[in-house]
């Protein structure tokens, strides 16, 4: 069986679960491919693989898609980083207020390049 996982996937609860079905039916031989959640889900599409792990809720003709757990994220920062007191922080917090090692670079480019 030829079965897609994103790289955050690929341990924990799924390797737990794949690893007794591994136990139970041994003759079942498993590969797997590391790949986005979109490029599983075409891989799927195209035959490419059996059946794939995505993140999100994909649809796809033809096919169906179960939800098979939640699993929670959490965001960790330094007790005196700005966002530390609240008791929640958005996808727009976290993108607004962090910036990017690009970002950083990209910065410092330009101000070198305005200096010279």
């Amino acid at each position: 069986m030829r079965i897609g996982v994103t790289s955050s996937m690929a341990t924990g609860f799924l390797a737990n679960v794949l690893g007794l079905f591994t136990a139970r039916f041994p003759s079942i031989v498993l590969t797997f491919e590391e790949a986005s959640s979109q490029a599983n889900a075409a891989s799927v599409l195209d035959s490419r693989l059996d059946v794939a792990f995505v993140l999100g809720t994909p649809q796809l003709p033809n096919h169906q898609t179960r939800r098979l757990w939640d699993e929670e994220v959490y965001f960790v920062i330094p007790a005196t980083h700005k966002f530390a007191g609240r008791s929640q922080i958005t996808w727009r917090d976290v993108r607004v207020g962090f910036e990017t090692h690009a970002d950083r670079a990209k910065r410092r480019s330009m101000s070198m390049a305005a200096a010279a």
